[in-house]
């Protein structure tokens, strides 16, 4: 059997076990209207990906040293397992204290041209100082950080191999954003289909909710392209400002999160508040969502339970294979 053959059978066996026993190959005459090609992930000038950039910095994602009690790591809350979400409400940080809101995925965080909830800070390297210093996750300071990693003998041999100096802030942000955008892989069922053009086996459900996904129920109207996100700011109602993922920014808007994953980033929402996929395609049926009441743009869209149902379905299709 050559190569190709054999991958073709393996992502086709991984479609058989997302769906159930109803089964149709793709390529009967249906097939979903969108197509893509995969974005070149984008590098700074500054920080082009090498392997010694990237092992540098998965060493530093799971060092809990990065952390004021060495009680807390990047992995602690951006669990692999959970498409580098975590499957806690809130995730407590340094000593204990209590997280500000759910943890989302970073698995395709390359890829946002701004960063946190509200959109509020321009690039991975700036963004790993923030958890650092925020006193309900790492309460720590950067300079500190460095002055302890800095007798690590280990680190410094790493970090003169991938930049040609000393640790330092500048290494320590751009080495685990080097690793960052790595973890993209756009190996899920709907990559095979949209992106790969490979046959795979759908169940009549799985296709219903395709269908429903592009069409009347608007969910590309902010969760578009490749990617399942416009990136953009989206209301969410008019009962006060919340705290961002970081409990520093105060927002009235956040940016539309991918859906990439989506079934392994459980619980939902900015506060963790919905526990399952289906409760919160129930929340969109039924216009409760904060977001869905302040955008008017939202008032035509009708579900049915069968539409939920076959939407439910469709979003299996979107995990990653490991």
């Amino acid at each position: 059997m050559s190569a190709t053959r054999t991958i073709i059978t393996v992502v086709s066996a991984l479609g058989c076990l997302l769906c159930s026993c109803d089964t149709t190959v793709v390529d009967d005459g249906w097939w979903p209207s969108s197509h893509y090609a995969i974005p070149a992930v984008p590098f700074p000038e500054d920080n082009l990906s090498t392997p010694e950039r990237v092992a540098l910095g998965r060493a530093l994602f799971h060092d809990v040293r990065l952390s004021a009690d060495a009680s807390t790591s990047c992995a602690s809350c951006h669990q692999e397992s959970s498409a580098f979400a975590s499957t806690t409400v809130m995730n407590a940080g340094a000593f204990g204290r209590p997280g500000k809101a759910n943890v989302p995925s970073i698995t395709y965080a390359a890829f946002e041209p701004r960063l946190l909830r509200g959109n509020t800070v321009p690039t991975l390297e700036m963004q790993v100082l923030v958890p650092i210093q925020e006193q309900h996750e790492f309460a720590e300071n950067i300079l500190a950080v460095v002055r302890k990693l800095s007798t690590d003998t280990t680190y410094q041999a790493m970090s003169r191999r991938a930049y040609g100096r000393d640790l330092d802030p500048w290494v320590l942000t751009r080495a685990i954003s080097a690793f960052e955008r790595t973890l993209p892989r756009f190996s899920s069922v709907f990559d095979s289909v949209t992106v790969y053009a490979k046959p795979q086996r759908l169940t009549e459900s799985q296709k219903r909710g395709w269908t429903v996904f592009e069409g009347r129920g608007q969910c590309t109207s902010c969760h578009s392209g490749v990617l399942l996100t416009n990136h953009e700011l989206i209301k969410v109602g008019n009962s006060g400002r919340f705290l961002d993922e970081h409990g520093m920014e105060q927002l009235d808007s956040i940016r539309v999160p991918s859906l990439r994953n989506v079934a392994l980033t459980y619980p939902y929402m900015h506060d963790g508040s919905v526990s399952t996929l289906i409760d919160v395609l129930k929340g969109y049926q039924h216009h409760q969502h904060p977001h869905i009441v302040a955008e008017e743009r939202f008032e035509s869209v009708v579900l049915t339970d069968h539409d939920v149902a076959d939407l439910l379905q469709f979003l299996s299709l979107l995990t990653d294979a490991h």
